[in-house]
């Protein structure tokens, strides 16, 4: 029998291991939803603050003085311009889909605060 490569072979199968977010658009704007894997790893938190640095997008519970959103039942932030600069990061599209899963996620830690855990999350 002849024998085959696989050490550069790519899989065709969409795993869900580390999606980070579902956008869903509703008839008065989008929401954001974290997924439940991203969330316990940020510490189950009941606020969150999400900044953009570059092209990706950086996930944090909520510190002390900075600007953030409580997430609402279902692990989902309520501000459409959230969901739409995502939205444009990940290059989709709002208004022409149902809901969609958006980019993969790595956990850090600050620079600054090795104790701040971090999500990374890159289209």
């Amino acid at each position: 029998m002849k024998s085959f490569s696989l050490s550069n072979a790519v899989s065709l199968v969409n795993s869900n291991a580390n999606k980070a977010l579902t956008l869903v658009p509703s008839s008065n704007g989008a929401r954001t939803r974290l997924s439940a894997e991203l969330w316990t790893e940020l510490e189950s938190p009941e606020s969150v603050e999400v900044l953009q640095v570059g092209d990706q997008i950086v996930i944090l519970a909520a510190r002390e003085g900075g600007n953030a959103l409580k997430l609402g039942k279902g692990r989902y932030l309520y501000d459409t311009s959230i969901a739409k600069g995502i939205a444009e990061l990940a290059g989709i599209n709002l208004g022409e889909s149902k809901s969609v899963s958006v980019g993969r996620y790595e956990m850090c830690t600050s620079e600054e605060d090795e104790s701040v855990k971090l999500a990374v999350v890159s289209f």
